[in-house]
């Protein structure tokens, strides 16, 4: 397991986390508008 790998999965793992923040973010606001 070399550092290069290890930084490649941290990079992954951020970029799979701001997605997923993203889309909830994107998905919470929508829903709020629709209910009001």
């Amino acid at each position: 397991m070399t550092l290069n790998w290890l930084q490649r999965m941290t990079r992954m793992t951020i970029f799979v986390v701001f997605v997923i923040g993203v889309w909830a973010l994107t998905t919470i606001i929508a829903f709020v508008r629709k209910n009001k």
